[in-house]
């Protein structure tokens, strides 16, 4: 069995194997980080991991752990950055991760997460990155994001979900954002272009397929000029490519 941290060493990239040992972790009250990324772990993420008060960093990432996401990850109240990211992890993500004030970074994409995103997460007043893409994750963002605030948050990642509904309007208030990815969900109904043509701010924005029976032309103003890499792909987009685009000295990828 693995001791998940010795003496203050990283324990990522070191080809180790095994499952967390879940009785070692009762005793480290001080510990303040976990990398165990990039290793070979399986078996479940134990439910005493929630009981480390000091912990602010927990990276478990590229790894072979399967089962649920333990909802007493959301008594971890030091809790900075999240990171479970390509692992086999199943079931929905537990609404007590809405109790993680100090979050700043949560990252739990590549798994096999499903049902709906939790609202309680739009209480997490401190996140900045946001990434949940590649699961199962189905709902609409409508309801489910409508509470997340628009002064922090500059990463948002749900791309290769099972998302349905329309694309919300709001997430134009989230005027910090620089990376949007929306891609291969089942949106349907309005694009709203010139809302996110003009996030001055963006830098990377993936969208595609989204079905409807009206084509969608380029909005006549955007304010995106530093747009790096643009996708909008499978969207009924019609009309002419607008000029303003060759304008956009950064961009990379169309």
């Amino acid at each position: 069995m693995l001791t998940p941290f010795l003496g203050g060493r990283e324990l990522s990239n070191r080809e180790l194997t095994g499952q967390i040992n879940a009785t070692a972790l009762t005793s480290l009250v001080f510990l303040e980080k976990i990398d165990l990324s990039n290793n070979q772990l399986y078996g479940s993420i134990p439910v005493t991991m929630g009981n480390l008060p000091s912990l602010k960093e927990l990276g478990l990432s590229r790894n072979f752990l399967k089962g649920s996401i333990p909802s007493s990850l959301g008594n971890l109240s030091s809790l900075v950055y999240l990171s479970l990211w390509c692992n086999m992890l199943s079931g929905q993500i537990p609404k007590e991760l809405g109790n993680l004030s100090n979050l700043r970074v949560m990252n739990l994409a590549f798994n096999e997460l499903t049902g709906q995103l939790p609202p309680e997460l739009g209480r997490l007043g401190s996140l900045y990155a946001l990434e949940l893409s590649s699961n199962n994750l189905s709902g609409d963002l409508q309801g489910n994001c409508s509470h997340f605030t628009s002064d922090q948050l500059g990463w948002f990642g749900v791309g290769g979900n099972r998302l349905t509904g329309q694309i919300p309007r709001f997430i134009a208030n989230w005027t910090q954002l620089y990376y949007l990815s929306l891609s291969g969900n089942d949106f349907e109904g309005e694009l709203p272009l010139e809302l996110l043509f003009n996030m001055s701010n963006l830098e990377y924005l993936y969208v595609s397929d989204v079905r409807s029976s009206a084509g969608f032309p380029f909005p006549k103003y955007a304010n995106m000029t530093g747009i790096t890499f643009l996708m909008i792909r499978n969207c009924s987009i019609s009309g002419e490519i607008p000029p303003y685009i060759g304008d956009w000295s950064s961009l990379t990828y169309l």
